[in-house]
């Protein structure tokens, strides 16, 4: 599986964390705060991702 197919197989909202933190450089608690959800869920996302 490549890079561009595996990161169509994540939910939306792993994929825009992902990018957040990969392209963008933003921290869990950021990206937190831009999904205004707990610092936990997007850390669980992330670590999926």
């Amino acid at each position: 599986m490549g890079e561009q197919e595996a990161h169509d197989a994540l939910s939306r909202a792993a994929q825009i964390a992902l990018t957040l933190r990969v392209v963008c450089g933003l921290s869990t608690a950021r990206i937190a705060a831009a999904f205004l959800a707990p610092e936990t869920t997007v850390t669980r996302r992330l670590t999926r991702a």
